[in-house]
């Protein structure tokens, strides 16, 4: 199975509230190296963040309770071995290494190098309205999917 249905399969167990441990032991224990060969395409890259950020996103918030800053800072998510939180996700790997507080202005000079090096190459403001953070004002959890992942984002 493919790095990308890991996360897809993620999302779904999440959604239909089903064990995740599985799962989330196999994205812990794949090989940086795979890791980077299978996202190394930019739209491979964000279908499969972004479907991994809505799912910690539930797992954290919903399903442990985690609460709101800490749920974003905190390093829990493990991917290929190594902790990573949703600002990370969002900021680091889907804003290209982007300031969290300035609006995606400036760079964020403290980003990690292994974060910097998983980022996509070019940003997409659209990402925006694919990220679950739980507000009211939030877009409904979708799947997304590498080779649909531009019509996606345009609906």
């Amino acid at each position: 199975m493919e790095l990308y249905e890991h996360s897809r399969q993620l999302l779904l167990q999440v959604k239909l509230q089903q064990p995740t441990e599985e799962t989330t032991a196999v994205l812990a224990g794949w090989p940086l190296s795979r890791l980077r060969s299978e996202l190394a395409a930019d739209d491979c890259k964000k279908a499969f963040w972004i479907n991994v950020y809505n799912a910690f996103f539930l797992i954290l918030r919903r399903d442990q309770g985690m609460q709101k800053p800490a749920v974003f800072r905190e390093r829990c998510i493990v991917v290929a071995g190594d902790r990573f939180s949703l600002d990370e996700i969002e900021h680091g790997i889907l804003r290209r290494c982007r300031w969290k507080w300035s609006l995606g202005y400036l760079p964020d000079p403290l980003a990690r190098p292994l974060v910097r090096s998983l980022a996509v190459s070019a940003t997409d403001p659209r990402i925006h309205f694919a990220l679950n953070c739980g507000a009211k004002s939030c877009p409904p959890i979708g799947f997304y999917h590498p080779d649909r992942l531009d019509q996606q984002l345009d609906l």
